[in-house]
């Protein structure tokens, strides 16, 4: 777990780390995370299978992760990477479920840069067509973290993936998630038209492949455009249209976040306040 192969794996975690007070609650939180990920990278190099609960580097990573304080969700959402490990018969699919939610978890922490670490740790051990829903998955959130942290070329690589494996797939929902984090991409970079341009193309495909989800977030999209080029009745006018074609609370929220912020724009504060 600890050879010299590897010891410039998950840098963000070393970083992370050092700029902790030690045996902080957060410096025991990341420590664990880096830890699980070096056990990670072992434990699939060595071809997955059963980890016994009597092998030191198992049982020492366990001991880590109950320093992690009980009332952080990490503490529940690594165990789980490790319990996911300890099935038999286990291999990177066993625990792509239990990684992708710690690292959704870091991002909502607004720790990209250990998400984008923990999304390129799966990635690297993942078949892009065997498992090509994790990785198009994986590489989504990748985008929006990279975003997140302004590194918009390393964003556009991540949404390049997700089209180069829809199109081996024939997964038309991919491709035009992928088109998607462009068309984000040109709205964050200030090009405007293009992105308004590519979003009206994503709303007009998504519905006519019928495609509710991915619909639902062009309209979002396109809204947020919208309220960036202070076209606020056009921003409500597709916020509500999103609205009724969501079914995520999460997105529901953001939707409704843009609505109440174009009214508020408009001047309008009673219904900014009901949003």
């Amino acid at each position: 777990m600890f050879d010299s192969d590897s010891k410039l794996r998950h840098l963000p975690f070393f970083e992370e780390i050092a700029a902790l007070e030690d045996n902080s609650a957060a410096w025991y939180a990341a420590t664990a995370g880096l830890v699980t990920l070096r056990l990670v990278d072992s434990w699939l190099e060595s071809g997955g299978g059963h980890v016994s609960d009597d092998e030191w580097n198992f049982k020492s990573v366990c001991a880590a992760v109950d320093k992690v304080s009980e009332r952080s969700p990490m503490q529940a959402l690594l165990t789980s990477v490790l319990g996911a490990m300890g099935q038999r018969e286990a291999s990177i699919r066993a625990v792509v479920p239990s990684l992708m939610a710690y690292a959704k978890a870091l991002e909502w922490d607004a720790k990209w840069e250990l998400a984008v670490d923990v999304y390129e740790t799966l990635l690297a051990h993942l078949h892009p067509v065997e498992e090509a829903g994790a990785c198009v998955d994986a590489h989504l959130r990748l985008g929006v973290c990279c975003r997140s942290l302004q590194q918009m070329d390393r964003a556009l690589a991540a949404y390049a993936c997700v089209f180069e494996i829809g199109n081996a797939t024939g997964d038309i929902e991919a491709i035009l998630r992928s088109r998607m984090g462009e068309a984000d991409l040109a709205m964050w970079r200030g090009n405007l038209p293009h992105a308004a341009s590519q979003f009206d193309a994503l709303i007009d495909s998504a519905a006519k492949a019928g495609l509710r989800d991915v619909h639902a977030r062009a309209l979002m999209g396109r809204a947020g455009v919208a309220i960036m080029a202070k076209q606020y009745e056009l921003a409500i006018r597709l916020g509500y249209e999103s609205l009724q074609n969501q079914d995520s609370p999460v997105e529901r929220d953001r939707v409704l976040s843009n609505i109440a912020a174009a009214f508020l724009s408009l001047g309008v504060f009673s219904a900014a306040r009901d949003a």
